[in-house]
C-alpha cells in the first residue's frame, strides 16, 4: 500500500507487477498500472514501468508510460473529478458488459 492510495501487488528488478486472474477488462487494467506509474513519476519522484501478468494463461504485457499513456491516465483522472461533483450519478441507459459481474451491479441497477 502506497500512501492510502496505490494497493501494487508487487515490484520486483524496478518494475510494478499487476497479477490478474483472466483478461477481462484488459483497458481498464492496463488503465489501473498507467496509473500506478503515473503517481509513482509524479507523486514520488520514481520513473518505472510495469508487467501486467496473467499466470493462468502463461502471459505477460508490458506497460509503459508514454507521453500519450500520461495524457490519457489525465483525462481519466479529470473526468472522475467532474463526476465526483455532480449532484446525482450520470444517467446510463443500460447496463455495461462489465456490469454482469460487478459485486455492486444491484446498486446500478436495482
Amino acid at each position: 500500500m502506497i500512501d492510502g492510495k496505490l494497493r501494487i501487488d508487487f515490484t520486483e528488478d524496478g518494475l510494478v507487477h499487476e497479477v490478474k486472474k483472466s483478461r477481462g477488462g484488459d483497458r481498464a487494467t492496463k488503465m489501473q498500472v498507467l496509473y500506478y506509474l503515473w503517481y509513482l513519476k509524479y507523486e514520488k519522484g520514481i520513473v518505472t514501468s510495469g508487467v501486467i501478468h496473467y499466470p493462468k494463461e502463461k502471459r505477460t504485457v508490458p506497460v509503459v508510460l508514454t507521453e500519450q499513456a500520461e495524457r490519457d491516465v489525465e483525462e481519466v483522472i479529470d473526468g472522475v473529478a467532474e463526476t465526483k461533483i455532480l449532484e446525482s450519478p450520470p444517467e446510463i441507459e443500460k447496463p455495461m458488459t462489465i456490469c454482469a459481474k460487478c459485486s455492486y451491479q444491484d446498486l446500478c441497477w436495482g
